[in-house]
């Protein structure tokens, strides 16, 4: 009789890790092929890494040209193909960007890559995420089922926004983790 609870209890395990995996989304990130190019790479796998760290999915890269509205997609204004935001944004500084998003859907688009980092790591914001000091233990990932409804155009209130660290980090763990901690802070 035991053996029959364990083996009961063996297969709902499994069932349950099965449903686990299956129930992830699969999201499609859509990015402009320059960002590659332009040294985008390493900015949008950094902030996909930290996503993911609180919004279940499996992410498939695609072209910007089939964006319709599902998934997210990530470009520059003068690049844009979607043509979704705002004549405005043009006319704000190079750091400016527009976020749109919807329960399945974000649109993120920004005058530079600088506006692009910017947007990214504040649409994580949006979903809850908080870097508060550059250890791990300061950062609060959230669980995120779906995304905000977000239409908004930002522009950073300060032109500098460095913090100058007069001793140094230590080590190179360290320097890296402050880097990425004034990164998601939007410093």
């Amino acid at each position: 009789m035991i053996r029959r609870y364990k083996y009961a209890l063996l297969i709902l395990l499994f069932l349950a890790q099965i449903h686990g995996a299956l129930g992830q989304q699969s999201l499609t990130v859509f990015v402009d092929k320059g960002f590659f190019r332009d040294g985008g790479r390493d900015l949008i796998n950094t902030w996909l890494e930290q996503l993911k760290r609180g919004y279940s999915c499996t992410v498939r890269y695609d072209s910007t040209g089939v964006f319709k509205g599902e998934g997210i997609y990530l470009t520059l204004t003068d690049r844009d193909r979607y043509r979704r935001a705002p004549v405005a944004l043009r006319s704000r500084g190079l750091e400016a960007c527009y976020i749109r998003s919807t329960t399945n859907g974000v649109y993120i688009t920004a005058n530079s890559m600088d506006g692009l980092q910017n947007a990214l790591y504040l649409f994580l914001e949006k979903l809850g995420f908080r870097y508060y000091f550059p250890e791990p233990a300061w950062h609060i990932i959230p669980i995120v089922k779906k995304f905000p409804v977000i239409n908004e155009v930002i522009e950073p209130s300060f032109a500098n926004r460095q913090l100058a660290m007069g001793w140094g980090h230590g080590n190179p763990e360290m320097a890296k983790r402050f880097s990425f901690w004034e990164t998601a802070n939007r410093m």
